[in-house]
């Protein structure tokens, strides 16, 4: 599926539960936290990492709804990850 085609989902599904996605978006942060807490537990254990990855996903699926319904966002997104990102480059080379 090209972007283009996981924006419209992603409007679609926003237009069809409405503000029930913002429930959805933390209970898909939530489900996330677990697997990772499991993984930092138990170790990269494949069963794990697939569940990780699967939870990311969801996270991610969520993240674009978000941005599709609320298309302010991008530039914010994009301007907070630039900032965090040099803060963090000048963590790690000082």
């Amino acid at each position: 599926m090209n972007e283009q085609e996981k924006n419209s989902l992603s409007m679609k599904a926003w237009q069809t539960f409405g503000s029930k996605q913002y429930f959805m978006v933390v209970e898909e942060c939530a489900e996330l936290i677990q697997a990772t807490s499991k993984l930092f537990r138990k170790g990269p254990q494949e069963l794990i990492l697939d569940n990780v990855a699967e939870e990311i996903a969801d996270v991610e699926i969520m993240i674009r709804q978000l941005k599709v319904a609320h298309p302010s966002l991008v530039d914010r997104v994009e301007e907070w990850e630039e900032q965090k990102l040099t803060r963090l480059s000048e963590l790690l080379e000082g």
